[in-house]
């Protein structure tokens, strides 16, 4: 009787959800089970999977140095394959939801602090996308967002920008414009005033690029854009970050975690939890919680120690 194996699976749930997924999510998925999941388990036969291949599967990954947010992805890609297989009779149990995420190293973000922030925008001042890494630290947007940006999302006169979409690569590796992560994720932003003259700047630049370039500028609305007018790659955006940081003297950073500096900055400056949920576009404000509760939990110690210094100031206290 022929038995199908859980790589087998995993590839045809695959090709099921490809047209249901954003496409940056599909390749996210691609990936987990080409690296990891089908090498693992691929072999095993889908209806005697065990909670115990699966639990072994997150140790081996773990000791082989993969952090414990990998291993919680690869879990999770997993579960939802298997809850598919669970609708259509091929599996009797969803067993990754019966197997619990494992502790281990956790990536934990540079977020940069108030000083290192002005450091960062007076050294990236007068580079040609610096205007992008200051509205990076200001407004938190995502890589895709900050690419995806174009001049009829920003009105620099009242200071706000518009988050309508996401620049990302379909399954052929083209860059496209697409929707933003989620519906949260539209959102209108105010502009700080450093940011908007950031973004005057680079306007004008632009105007200069496309004139000395004439002809050979490719037009389009992006605001951030190549040399030649075309839309920004995130690894070569990225590389251009880090050989920026290593000329300025700061500690090598994702481009992501100027989405962490700028929330916890807000945090430490004691705006609202949920306007920080809303700026940022999450979807829950117990995402927001749970990614910046160890800023949040600063300010509470700060709060009783101020609460403390309140009463301290009675002489009715013993």
């Amino acid at each position: 009787m022929y038995k199908r194996q859980v790589g087998e699976w995993l590839s045809d749930w695959l090709n099921q959800c490809q047209t249901s997924l954003r496409a940056s999510t599909y390749v996210s998925y691609e990936s987990y089970v080409r690296i990891h999941l089908i090498p693992s388990l691929g072999k095993i036969p889908l209806r005697r999977l065990s909670a115990l291949d699966i639990d072994r599967m997150q140790q081996r990954a773990l000791k082989a140095g993969l952090s414990a947010r990998t291993v919680e992805l690869m879990r999770s890609v997993l579960r939802r394959a298997l809850a598919v297989g669970l609708r259509y009779d091929l599996v009797s149990r969803n067993v990754a939801q019966l197997v619990s995420a494992k502790s281990g190293p956790r990536y934990r973000p540079t977020i940069l602090s108030a000083d290192e922030a002005l450091d960062l925008i007076n050294g990236l001042w007068e580079d040609r996308l610096g205007a992008l890494f200051v509205v990076a630290v200001t407004t938190g947007l995502r890589s895709g967002e900050l690419r995806g940006l174009q001049w009829q999302d920003i009105n620099l006169e009242n200071g706000v920008l518009n988050v309508a979409r996401t620049l990302q690569k379909d399954l052929g590796g083209r860059l496209v414009l697409g929707d933003p992560k989620t519906d949260r994720s539209r959102r209108s932003l105010p502009l700080a005033a450093v940011a908007v003259e950031a973004l005057k700047t680079h306007r004008d630049r632009q105007a200069l690029e496309r004139t000395w370039l004439g002809e050979k500028w490719l037009e389009s609305d992006f605001v951030f854009t190549t040399t030649t007018g075309t839309p920004l790659d995130g690894p070569n955006l990225l590389h251009h970050f880090h050989r920026l940081l290593l000329q300025i003297g700061l500690p090598k950073l994702r481009l992501h975690d100027l989405r962490h500096s700028c929330a916890t900055l807000l945090l430490s400056e004691g705006v609202e939890l949920r306007v920080i949920m809303e700026l940022l576009g999450h979807s829950t404000i117990v995402l927001t919680a749970n990614t910046y509760g160890h800023v949040s939990s600063g300010l509470k110690r700060e709060a009783a120690d101020r609460m403390d210094g309140l009463f301290r100031k009675s002489d009715r206290l013993p």
